[in-house]
């Protein structure tokens, strides 16, 4: 049987022409999390699916945000949009020359090696089920599945009866926006959406969802 947060909050929103819903659980072990969806019911290819999940760690006295969404990538798709990502933003970040942590799930075993970008393959690539990249401006965790599960739409039921159904889909990215919301754009390019809405709305709606969650 599944599981629900119950009590669920929704807000409306607009993001250009982009109609939006975000919604809200009651804060649960310090956690506080939040779901946005599309609000599109002539386009069913993303109508009520799940674009942006986000979960805020309230402990300290800085919450901890993270933000996640179903993506479309192979492994090497998602170097490479690191890489492409990292030429972008590393000389005003500070990361240019530098190296970092990656940790790998290859088949079931982990490892951590030392990472450079971009990003130049030596491990092996298929048999790679996640990764987290440590980055002085936030982590970066990404797996990838054989099998794909992807939410129908959860928008009406949660209208309807103030529910929200706690599985969540899979292969996700997930990005820490707590220091800064600029590996959001990293989220968009890789994300599930791309072909629906273009990455700069996609961006622009995973870091007002983010912001949102630091204030609430």
């Amino acid at each position: 049987m599944a599981d629900y947060y119950s009590s669920i909050k929704l807000e409306r929103g607009l993001m250009g022409s982009v109609s939006y819903f975000t919604a809200e659980a009651n804060v649960t072990g310090g956690r506080l999390h939040q779901r946005m969806f599309v609000n599109s019911p002539l386009k069913s290819a993303i109508h009520g699916k799940p674009l942006f999940y986000v979960d805020t760690y309230l402990a300290g006295h800085t919450p901890t945000v993270y933000a996640y969404a179903r993506h479309k990538s192979n492994a090497k798709d998602f170097f490479n949009a690191l890489s492409s990502f990292y030429e972008g933003v590393a000389s005003s970040h500070e990361l240019k020359g530098k190296e970092f942590s990656l940790l790998l799930n290859q088949r079931g075993i982990l490892n951590t090696v030392p990472l450079r970008l971009p990003f130049v393959p030596n491990v092996d690539l298929e048999g790679l089920r996640f990764c987290r990249v440590s980055l002085p401006i936030g982590d970066i965790a990404v797996e990838f599945s054989p099998t794909p599960s992807e939410a129908d739409n959860q928008l009406d039921y949660c209208v309807k009866y103030k529910k929200l159904i706690t599985t969540l889909e899979k292969p996700l990215i997930g990005c820490d926006l707590s220091r800064t919301s600029v590996l959001a754009s990293l989220i968009a390019r890789l994300h599930w959406a791309s072909d629906f809405l273009p990455p700069a709305i996609l961006e622009q709606l995973a870091s007002q969802l983010a912001g949102s969650a630091v204030t609430a």
